[in-house]
């Protein structure tokens, strides 16, 4: 009989300091996107990105079936539904949503994604949400009221809308992530997501492709495009995926409180963008919701299996 090896236990810096470092590149991306998208149309940016991930997570799940069996159908058919949510209809609403408000406003509303995402865990679990997760809900949604009304109700603009789409795209995909724990491997986890919603990235992207007038961007163009797909894509998801299954949802959703702060610093010293005395009140009440909501619950570190 074998003897049991006593698994060795992940430091919480290191999972920690995935998670700060997924959050700073995903921030990076409201203000490289916003630049881009001056010569790129938003669909022709995400299908050439995504042309490059679909590749890469397509050839990567083939070398692997070649070497070790793949996870059960099941748990596959769940991967593959959670990358439409994180992937395909994120992508699509971030980009277009980006495309038609300012970095702060997307910024700020995509920052609600940990309220949705705790919210979406407490559904999955068949249970009755806390009174700290209502009551961050409460406060996070009053928050995004006074932000987008800020300026007139009438003055929402449908970027900000879709920017509300992406962050329940993302609780929801965080949500599918954390209940299948450590039943499918991480790698074959983030390539099947990617393949899935990659797929139809690029299918919707098409007529944009083909419409998009290729002698206009620079070289810098290119270089966002290569950073955007190999950066917070690739690099930012998998380290997000690793420190999900290692800390859980709600030990690691906070890291998020940081992405609307490094994003809108960003954006006011590189764009130049300004916002008002309502819209920091509204985005610090979102930021109190999200800290009640998902700081409800705590997990102790899950040990990786070896």
């Amino acid at each position: 009989m074998s003897e049991l090896v006593e698994p060795r236990p992940v430091a919480g810096a290191w999972t920690a300091t995935a998670a700060v470092v997924s959050v700073a590149l995903w921030a990076s991306t409201f203000t490289v996107f916003k630049i881009a998208f001056r010569r790129l149309d938003p669909l022709a940016f995400t299908g050439v990105r995504y042309l490059l991930l679909t590749a890469l997570a397509t050839g990567y799940l083939v070398w692997r079936r070649g070497r070790v069996a793949p996870s059960p159908s099941r748990d596959l058919r769940l991967v593959a539904l959670a990358g439409v949510f994180g992937y395909f209809l994120l992508e699509l609403t971030f980009v277009l949503g980006l495309d038609r408000t300012s970095v702060v406003a997307s910024a700020i509303l995509v920052a609600t994604h940990p309220i949705w995402g705790v919210t979406f865990v407490a559904i999955g679990a068949r249970r009755r949400p806390t009174g700290r997760e209502v009551a961050g809900l409460a406060v996070g949604m009053a928050g995004v009221v006074v932000f987008l009304g800020a300026g007139g109700l009438g003055e929402v603009r449908s970027g900000d809308l879709l920017s509300l789409g992406t962050a329940i795209s993302f609780g929801i995909y965080g949500a599918m992530i954390d209940r299948l724990g450590d039943r499918v491997p991480q790698g074959e986890m983030v390539a099947t997501s990617m393949a899935a919603g990659g797929v139809l990235l690029v299918l919707v992207s098409i007529p944009a492709l083909f419409a998009q007038d290729w002698s206009a961007p620079l070289p810098a163009d290119w270089a966002s495009v290569a950073y955007a797909a190999l950066g917070p894509i690739l690099l930012g998801f998998v380290l997000w995926a690793w420190a999900l299954r290692r800390r859980g949802m709600a030990r690691t959703a906070p890291f998020g409180y940081l992405e609307p702060i490094f994003a809108t610093a960003l954006a006011v010293a590189v764009l130049g963008e300004s916002f008002t005395a309502s819209q920091v009140v509204g985005g610090a009440l979102v930021l109190v919701g999200v800290i009640l909501a998902a700081g409800a619950a705590a997990e102790p570190e899950v040990p990786p299996a070896l």
